[in-house]
């Protein structure tokens, strides 16, 4: 039986042009933290529709938003360059890409402190302490958020998934119990905050006090990350400039409704994020011939598969969303088209590549490419047809990552050959 099992499983491997092992031994972890991760999003997001109201939770969802932007100017390019320097054996630029990161995180921070005093000014008074909070949280938090970088450079996700996990659990315990004895946005916030810097830093000082003093240091990590944080700033504004621009044109109720429709196909293109880690240290190895052999074949099976949930998805959210969500029935119709736009996530394994081989004008188009046509698409779509502009804006980026990527993926030249990829797993 064993002996045909792995018959079967080789002919399948075969077909599809994918290592099936390594895809079950280091996918069913990451599966498991992703499936987590959704689960607990879920119950948080069902929480916060049910027991506080839809500006209550729009103006959450803003300061969250708002965050990511502020985040910008902590050089968020440090993250993927770490992940490439461990993934290639300079333990050692864990360290160096800490300090960078506290370093210019502190001038997120003052960011924050600023448009704190500017709310201050000009009466908004709930929103100048909510930056205040963030501005004191936000170094701690986005220097702590470099230690998945360690852990996935080494393919360590047994390791990780027991982590974050972990860190899932106590973060959501908290912000239940701050939202289910009191409705006080401060509270929520701190509630979302500090379990997260404890948390983080705690895992930093850990895995700083277990790197060799001897172990190697990539010297390209600072030139890098600075070639990287252009793109990451991009993304962070696709990410999040749409609830940003709703909050302002439309207010916090409509933000907290496009969030809702938005939470599922979220959730769903974070569990479609693991092939992306998962090929990351793969594609350190491969060369551009690789890619435009097998690529193709993979991104187009992928496509099928996510064609047939999204299809799925538009037959059951009418139901889900009248047991989950009845406050919020008018984001159904929002949430079944918005679902589409996880087709865009047939790009992460390539585009795992393209990082791991640093290839930086690629990304840049398609980062400043995906990053005009969103918002353009708000500037225009948002005053005319509210959130309906919103979900314009998603699927148009969507549609240009995947034609960029397609082309990206045919027209890919040979580079020369790569130092190859120390294996040098942690103990687990």
């Amino acid at each position: 039986m064993k002996q045909q099992f792995n018959i079967l499983l080789l002919k399948l491997q075969k077909f599809i042009r994918i290592d099936i092992r390594y895809l079950l031994s280091g996918g069913f972890f990451l599966s498991l933290s992703q499936v987590s991760s959704a689960l607990i999003s879920l119950g948080l997001t069902i929480a916060f529709a049910n027991w506080i109201s839809p500006e209550t939770y729009g103006t959450y969802k803003y300061v969250l938003a708002t965050y990511t932007l502020l985040a910008i100017a902590a050089l968020p390019g440090v993250e993927t360059a770490v992940l490439r320097s461990i993934a290639h054996g300079f333990d050692r630029s864990f360290i160096s890409g800490v300090k960078l990161k506290m370093k210019w995180s502190l001038l997120a921070g003052a960011g924050s402190l600023a448009y704190a005093l500017y709310n201050y000014y000009t009466g908004e008074e709930t929103l100048g302490m909510l930056f205040i909070l963030v501005a004191i949280a936000l170094p701690f938090m986005e220097t702590g958020a470099m230690f998945p970088s360690y852990f996935n450079g080494k393919k360590a996700y047994k390791t990780w998934t027991a982590i974050d996990i972990g860190t899932q659990i106590v973060s959501a315990i908290s912000i239940f119990a701050a939202l289910y004895f009191s409705k006080n946005l401060i509270l929520i916030m701190i509630a979302y905050l500090l379990p997260h810097v404890i948390m983080r830093m705690g895992l930093i000082i850990w895995i700083a006090t277990h790197i060799p003093k001897d172990a190697p240091e990539d010297s390209d990590l600072k030139s890098y990350a600075g070639s990287l944080t252009f793109f990451q700033i991009l993304t962070r504004l696709i990410t999040s400039i749409d609830q940003v621009i709703l909050f302002h044109f439309l207010g916090p109720a409509s933000v907290a409704i496009f969030s809702i429709a938005n939470s599922i196909p979220n959730r769903i293109k974070g569990l479609l994020r693991i092939t992306g880690t998962l090929a990351f240290p793969k594609m350190a190895k491969r060369t551009s011939a690789d890619m435009r052999k097998t690529m193709p074949r993979k991104m187009l099976l992928f496509a099928i598969l996510i064609l047939g949930a999204c299809g799925a998805y538009v037959l059951l959210v009418p139901l889900l969303f009248t047991y989950i969500f009845p406050q919020y029935h008018e984001a159904t119709i929002y949430s079944q088209v918005l679902v589409f736009f996880t087709l865009s996530s047939i790009t992460y394994p390539f585009s795992s590549y393209l990082f791991a081989h640093k290839r930086i004008r690629e990304n840049y188009i398609l980062a400043i490419s995906s990053f005009i046509i969103k918002v353009v698409s708000l500037v225009i779509f948002v005053p005319l047809l509210g959130i309906w502009g919103a979900v314009i804006s998603v699927l148009s980026a969507a549609a240009v990552t995947i034609v960029c990527m397609t082309y990206f993926v045919y027209i890919i030249k040979d580079e020369p050959e790569l130092v190859p990829v120390p294996n040098q797993p942690i103990n687990e």
